[in-house]
C-alpha cells in the first residue's frame, strides 16, 4: 500500500460515500481540514483506503478485493504499532471487520464498542428553549478562540479556531469552567468535544455550552455528531437531554502498547 499526496485525496471520496458514522472525522481529512494521512492499495484506482488522524482514530474504507490487499493492509497496521502507543480502528463493512478480527488477534488486540447519537434539532429547540438560555451570575459565555484554546491545553494543529473550528466556553473569573467545540469538521458535519472542570461537574454548565454550540450548528446548517465510550455515562445522559437519539453502537478494533 502507498500513501496518497493530499492533492489526490479526492480519488477516495467515492469510497466514503454513504458512510454511517464518524463522517466528520473522515471528511475532515479528505477536505484537508485536518492534517491526516491516507494510505491506499492503488494510487491511480484505489479500492481500499486507510485514513489516519492525529488523534489515533483510523478508518478503513472500500473493499478488500484480494489476499494481496488483505496482506498489505495487515502490514500497514503492524507497522503502525511501531509508531503509536495505541490504535483505534473503525470499518464500515462486515467483510473488513472480519478481516480486522484476524489481524488484531495476531497483535493481541480486542474489539470494543463506541456509542453514537443522532441529533434531532426540533426536539432540542422544543426541550431546551434556546432563546431562554440563562448564564449564572458571575459567569461569562464566550466564543472559543485560539487564546482560550491554549488556556485549555488544546493542540492548535488539531483544532484551530482561526480556521474552521468553532465553539463556546463558560468562564468564571477568567478561568474556563466548561467548553464545547468542533473537534473535526467535514462533509457538512462536525464532531463534538465537550469538557467540564472536574470541580464544577453536575451543575448544568455542560448543558449551557453544549446548547450554545448546538444553536450555532443549526445557524451554520452543520449537522453535529455526538459519540462517546460507554463508560462515559454523563456524556450519554447529556446527549439525550440535548435532543440526541441513541443509535446502534459502533464496533471498534483496539490495540494499545501496554495491553
Amino acid at each position: 500500500m502507498q500513501e496518497l499526496n493530499n492533492n489526490s485525496f479526492d480519488k477516495i471520496i467515492p469510497l466514503a460515500e454513504g458512510i454511517n458514522h464518524n463522517k466528520a472525522l473522515v471528511y475532515s481529512v479528505l477536505e484537508k481540514n485536518h492534517h491526516g494521512r491516507v494510505i491506499v492499495d492503488n494510487i491511480e484506482s484505489p479500492t481500499v483506503a486507510l485514513i489516519i488522524t492525529k488523534v489515533n482514530f483510523m478508518f478503513v474504507l472500500g473493499k478488500l478485493t484480494s489476499k494481496n490487499t488483505y496482506d498489505s493492509l495487515k502490514e500497514v497496521i503492524f507497522s503502525r504499532t511501531l509508531k503509536s502507543e495505541e490504535i483505534i480502528l473503525f470499518a464500515y463493512t462486515e467483510d473488513i471487520r472480519l478481516s480486522l478480527d484476524k489481524i488484531f488477534n495476531n497483535i493481541r488486540g480486542i474489539k470494543i464498542y463506541r456509542k453514537q447519537f443522532k441529533f434531532c434539532s426540533s426536539k432540542f429547540m422544543h426541550d431546551n428553549k434556546k432563546s431562554e438560555l440563562i448564564i449564572p451570575e458571575g459567569f461569562e459565555l464566550k466564543e472559543m478562540n485560539n487564546e482560550l484554546a491554549l488556556q485549555a491545553g488544546m493542540d492548535l494543529s488539531i483544532c484551530n479556531f482561526s480556521k474552521d473550528a468553532f465553539g463556546f466556553s463558560l468562564l468564571k473569573d477568567g478561568i474556563i469552567i466548561s467548553l464545547c467545540y468542533s473537534l473535526f469538521n467535514g462533509g457538512g458535519e462536525t464532531e463534538i468535544d465537550i469538557k467540564t472542570n472536574e470541580h464544577f461537574q453536575r451543575k448544568g454548565y455542560g448543558t449551557i455550552v453544549a446548547s450554545a454550540f448546538l444553536s450555532e450548528c443549526i445557524r451554520k446548517q452543520i449537522n453535529p455528531n455526538w459519540a462517546c465510550w460507554p463508560y462515559r455515562e454523563a456524556s450519554c445522559a447529556l446527549a439525550k437531554k440535548l435532543g440526541f437519539k441513541e443509535l446502534e453502537d459502533i464496533p471498534v478494533h483496539f490495540w494499545a502498547e501496554k495491553m
